[in-house]
């Protein structure tokens, strides 16, 4: 069940009544509170809902309010809704037009909405506002090149034209494409074509060929690079919208990538692991081992070996298309100071901070996340 991205607790505060022949007319004037995972405020004085009900016709109504509060980023802002509907039932659904100055609720401007309106046993009226969400389809996919098999799962939906954008999303260290379903899910909800592939090695569940102990940075470039090359040959990728996702290990993989791409339209980077050079600088010592055993997972000499040995923020830099930054200020695996750090390296990007998230968001956030991706990829 989708969580709603509003929910408006109104209190009834002032009716006037209007009789006509065939028409009655209700204004009326309200206040309330909202309070969800994605917004908390109130609505401002002026709130007003205007109820036409005509004989033999279904109720009409037509509420206008501004609320201010903060944003699921702690940032103050305000809310402006205009909430259409037709009561059928003793539920009414709605059209809500949204307008916002949060940048992070900014996509709830363009995507479409829908309301619905119930009553509570204590007189008052709750409402629930929603992202509607499109249907799609998941397959599985496999791409082969020389010696590697990469398993992948690709997510489409009907939406959109005869050439489409695509999303290609490469998950984190001892990850695969299941651990990164939720958010292939919500982008794919939002419309957007998205392949969610294990690389190979890169995890104990990697259904892709590769051991773990033959896994390093080099081999997952190479991967992704594989993954690339075999997606823009599908006749229904427009090859101008290949956008690139990586979270953690797999967002340095990612930046460091993409430089040597050609045409990659945008990259978005969830808590981008650019620490691990310096995590390994001290585990190095004990690099002269055969196997180096990691947060539980074997590792071969050879990742120690293949470190990058130069600037990494310099080198993923080398990207001057958009980028995207999803970062939790309570991230202890990953200080969110590497994501700031990047941001100012790159000539165009943007860092999100989620307050109180750690290493892997909670399902709101991600929402968040793919609502941000969808406006920058300009889904139709």
């Amino acid at each position: 069940m989708e969580k709603p991205v509003f929910v408006v607790n109104v209190k009834l505060d002032e009716c006037i009544d209007v009789e006509g022949d065939k028409e009655q007319v209700k204004f009326l004037r309200f206040h309330g509170t909202s309070e969800s995972d994605f917004f908390c405020g109130e609505i401002l004085q002026g709130g007003v809902d205007c109820q036409i009900k005509t004989d033999n016709e279904p109720l009409r109504l037509s509420a206008r309010y501004v609320m201010e509060g903060n944003d699921c980023t702690g940032k103050k802002c305000r809310v402006f809704i205009e909430n259409d509907g037709v009561m059928n039932s003793d539920d009414m659904r709605t059209v809500p037009k949204i307008v916002t100055d949060s940048e992070i609720l900014s996509d709830l401007t363009q995507g479409k909405m829908y309301g619905e309106i119930s009553g509570k046993e204590n007189g008052e009226v709750e409402i629930r506002i929603y992202r509607e969400s499109v249907s799609f389809d998941r397959e599985e996919l496999w791409i082969e090149q020389g010696n590697k098999r990469i398993y992948g799962e690709l997510y489409r939906s009907d939406k959109g034209g005869e050439k489409q954008p695509i999303m290609i999303m490469s998950h984190g260290f001892n990850g695969s494409s299941e651990a990164m379903r939720y958010e292939a899910e919500c982008m794919a909800k939002q419309g957007i074509a998205v392949y969610c592939y294990d690389f190979c090695g890169g995890g104990l569940d990697s259904k892709s060929t590769g051991k773990t102990t033959t896994m390093t940075i080099p081999s997952e470039q190479e991967d992704l690079k594989i993954v690339v090359e075999s997606i823009k040959k599908f006749e229904w990728v427009d090859i101008s919208k290949i956008f690139l996702f990586g979270g953690s290990q797999g967002g340095f993989v990612t930046a460091l990538t993409a430089p040597e791409i050609e045409g990659i339209a945008g990259v978005f980077l969830e808590f981008p692991a650019f620490c691990i050079p310096d995590d390994w600088e001290k585990i190095k010592e004990d690099s002269d081992k055969e196997i180096i055993e990691c947060m539980g997972v074997p590792l071969g000499k050879c990742f120690a070996d293949t470190l990058p040995d130069y600037d990494v923020f310099e080198r993923a830099a080398g990207y001057t298309g958009p980028v995207i930054l999803f970062h939790g200020t309570d991230d202890s695996l990953v200080d969110i100071s590497y994501s700031e750090r990047l941001c100012k390296a790159y000539k165009n990007a943007r860092l999100f901070k989620f307050p109180g998230q750690e290493h892997g968001f909670t399902e709101p956030f991600i929402s968040v996340m793919a609502g941000v991706i969808r406006q920058n990829i300009t889904v139709e």
